[in-house]
């Protein structure tokens, strides 16, 4: 891989990334707010390109760090402070070069997230299509999610990868306050209960889309970081 042979490239190469994507964002709400909350199809094209490509930027940094850094699937940490809570903490602690926003490690802004809303990671999620698709903990993906989503934005999102104007429902179990345990620190769970398999016809076998959570009128947004 390129960021093995010239570490200075790659250093610069991701702060261009950062560059363009903090400007595309930035245009997206400025355009947005000057025309009184309605957004143009444009602004929703490159809101939507923004949170492909931040996603994808994520995941490029979770399998540098499996491939440099010798972090695993199950050492790999979300913790920060800047969370609030310490449900990404794990019961020993990893060393900096395992977590995502430490400069050893994924060299992640944390801030960043902030630009795009209600973000999670989590390992409870099953898609079919995806790796393997046994009754168990092996099988599930490593997810970071983006919930409490616009229609509009998660419209925009499918026709960009998923070649369709339509956000079907489906079941992604989300962490939060009731479920505690979802919140990824190093341990893989899923069973045979339907609320942890993804298998609408527009989803199998994808590794992003959006998608209308169990809970009425809450849409989500999912990548997958790794593939089980």
């Amino acid at each position: 891989m390129y960021f093995l042979k010239n570490n200075k490239g790659t250093a610069l190469f991701l702060i261009l990334i950062g560059v363009a994507l903090f400007a595309a964002l930035s245009y997206a709400v400025t355009q947005s707010s000057r025309q009184g909350g309605t957004i143009s199809k444009e602004d929703l094209a490159m809101k939507a390109s923004v949170m492909l490509q931040y996603t994808a930027f994520v995941q490029s940094r979770v399998q540098k760090m499996m491939l440099v850094n010798g972090t695993t699937e199950n050492t790999l940490s979300f913790g920060d402070p800047g969370w609030g809570h310490t449900r990404y903490k794990y019961a020993v602690a990893q060393p900096d070069v395992n977590k995502l926003f430490s400069k050893a490690g994924g060299d992640v802004d944390f801030d960043t997230l902030s630009d795009f809303g209600n973000v999670t990671f989590s390992g409870v999620n099953r898609i079919i299509g995806i790796g393997c698709d046994d009754d168990d903990g092996s099988c599930a993906e490593l997810l970071m999610t983006i919930g409490d989503m616009d229609l509009e934005i998660c419209t925009a999102i499918n026709r960009l990868v998923l070649g369709t104007a339509s956000v079907a429902s489906d079941n992604i179990a989300l962490p939060y306050d009731a479920h505690p345990t979802r919140y990824f620190k190093g341990t893989f769970t899923s069973d045979n209960d339907a609320g942890f398999i993804m298998n609408h016809a527009s989803h199998i076998g994808k590794i992003n889309g959006c998608v209308e959570d169990e809970y009425p009128d809450d849409y989500v947004y999912y990548h997958v970081l790794i593939e089980r």
